[in-house]
């Protein structure tokens, strides 16, 4: 290599050194440009080139524009869906808490409709607890209803008659497919019952009269009720003599050989009538509820002449007398040693209005005897404790009432005996209210 190139290579170095040290020049476009009309051309370039930079940006921002209010109204939306996603949410568990609390509602209302239907039996029902069984424990439909109270049989009373309807011979197919189809629920484990009376009169038949040829096999009877609705008058003649110190007497002195021969005169005093006659009058006043006026037209139609007063009179007559039989009663029921059930229930008085009231009752069974005793309606331990008095007992058996609690070793020493017969009654009361379920 000759000297001359490596001297202008080193050259060249240190110009390029230079260069890099040395800031370039900003370009210029115009420093190519020799004449006006190539000066004004670029300048028409640029404008063009500034015009249509300024267009794309102008529609640049309105698309911008358009998308922000795209989001806008996307977020918008957005808002609105999700407070209704919200509101949605919150409704299904509001809806979810009121369908809890409906089904808790529903097994309370249930469970009240249970106590309200076993609070009406023990206030307005029969306190019987007597259950009525199917005949047949394998029919299904049977077993269903093997238990009805007197309320369902009262409500389910056609008004057929229960009671068994015996012919000669067999029942017809029209009776055993009545019977058959359970339509005769009254009859349905039900017992027949033989009827009696209490007076029986045998009228006998002759055998000698028999038709000629005939052989004697047995003998039965035939029943026929006769019922008696007449009213006797009984005369009984009475002679009024002078006894031996010269005093007026009267007495009556039946002749044995009379064929309506009877030992006394059967009349309760102070009235004309008898005994079965006066019993029969307070029967149907205080029993069967009969007004006077409608006994007067009973005893007219059996051709008894009276009126209304007499009628009351005479069942005013045996009140006094009724009260010493019932002392009676009571001292034998309430003697020494003795050991007796107490229990009271209630019952409807009518007065001016319907008023719930209390009737004690109080049974000596080895003497007998039943005592019914009423203090205005009262349940309260002073009635029974008056009613006790100084009574000396063994024991005294009851129910759970408070009152009968308080009888040891306080009012009478008497040993107190739970009955079982009202325990078994509260195990029947929990299985009609049935099990109250928590929701």
């Amino acid at each position: 290599m000759e000297l001359e190139e490596i001297a202008n290579r080193i050259n060249n170095i240190r110009r390029l050194e230079e260069l890099e040290q040395k800031p370039a020049l900003p370009y210029d476009p115009a420093d190519s440009m020799e004449t006006l009309d190539e000066a004004k051309d670029f300048i028409r370039f640029l404008y063009a080139q500034v015009q249509e930079k300024n267009s794309r940006e102008e529609m640049l921002m309105q698309e911008i524009a358009s998308l922000k209010e795209l989001v806008s109204q996307k977020e918008k939306d957005t808002d609105t869906i999700n407070r209704f996603l919200a509101n949605i949410e919150r409704l299904m568990h509001e809806l979810s808490e009121a369908r809890a609390e409906i089904s808790r509602l529903v097994s309370v209302n249930s469970s009240l409709a249970e106590q309200i239907s076993v609070l009406k039996k023990h206030r307005y029902g029969s306190p019987s607890q007597r259950n009525k069984r199917s005949k047949d424990a394998e029919d299904k439909n049977a077993s269903e209803n093997t238990s009805q109270n007197r309320d369902e049989e009262k409500d389910g009373f056609d008004g057929t008659n229960g009671r068994k309807q015996m012919e000669e011979g067999t029942e017809t197919a029209e009776q055993e497919e009545k019977h058959n189809s359970g339509t005769d629920q009254a009859r349905k484990g039900s017992k027949y019952s033989k009827m009696e009376a209490d007076e029986k009169i045998l009228h006998k038949s002759d055998v000698t009269l028999l038709p000629k040829g005939s052989t004697y096999l047995w003998t039965e009877t035939r029943k026929s009720f006769e019922q008696i609705t007449k009213v006797v008058e009984h005369d009984y003649e009475v002679f009024y003599y002078l006894d031996e110190q010269g005093k007026l007497q009267c007495g009556y002195f039946p002749d044995k050989n009379d064929p309506n021969y009877v030992s006394y005169i059967d009349r309760f005093p102070g009235t004309h009538a008898s005994a079965d006659f006066l019993a029969n009058l307070v029967y149907d006043k205080y029993v069967m509820a009969t007004p006077y006026h409608r006994e007067m037209e009973k005893v007219a139609a059996q051709y008894m002449s009276t009126c209304r007063q007499t009628l009351m009179n005479w069942v005013r007559k045996p009140y006094s007398y009724l009260l010493k039989v019932v002392e009676q009663f009571k001292d034998a029921a309430l003697k020494d040693g003795a050991v007796v059930n107490v229990d009271e229930t209630w019952h409807k008085l009518v007065l001016k209005k319907s008023k719930k009231v209390y009737i004690w009752c109080l049974v000596n069974e080895t003497e007998k005897i039943v005592l019914f005793f009423y203090d205005k309606g009262s349940r309260s331990r002073a009635s029974l404790k008056e009613f006790l008095g100084d009574a000396k007992l063994d024991a005294l058996q009851s129910d759970g009432y408070n009152v009968y609690m308080y009888l040891d070793d306080v009012m009478i020493n008497a040993d107190h005996l739970c009955c079982m017969a009202h325990a078994r009654a509260k195990f029947m009361y929990a299985l009609q209210q049935g099990h109250y379920k928590q929701v």
